[in-house]
């Protein structure tokens, strides 16, 4: 996996919208498994395509998007809503 940025959680003010954009044109164009999926329930993956691998990594940069595994083209991950880390600390 990528190390991450070291402005990683602190954009310009500025970028706030350009990452907003890219965020939703993100969660339209890549590919998430379904909840019910036995491996990877409401994973999220680039679909190996370069524009979508691209996108996930910067959003991870800047903590929109968890990169679990990431080679060339092809980058996996979660949303916060879907991580599974997140859920299992959560105390709900």
């Amino acid at each position: 996996m990528r190390k991450p940025a070291d402005n990683q959680h602190k954009p310009p003010a500025a970028a706030t919208p350009l990452l907003d954009a890219l965020e939703e044109m993100a969660r339209q164009h890549c590919f998430t498994e379904r909840a019910d999926h036995p491996l990877y329930p409401r994973r999220t993956d680039s679909s190996a395509l370069g524009a979508n691998a691209t996108a996930l990594q910067l959003l991870s940069d800047h903590g929109r998007f968890r990169e679990t595994i990431s080679a060339g083209r092809m980058v996996c991950g979660y949303w916060a809503e879907h991580d599974p880390d997140l859920q299992s600390k959560d105390p709900k």
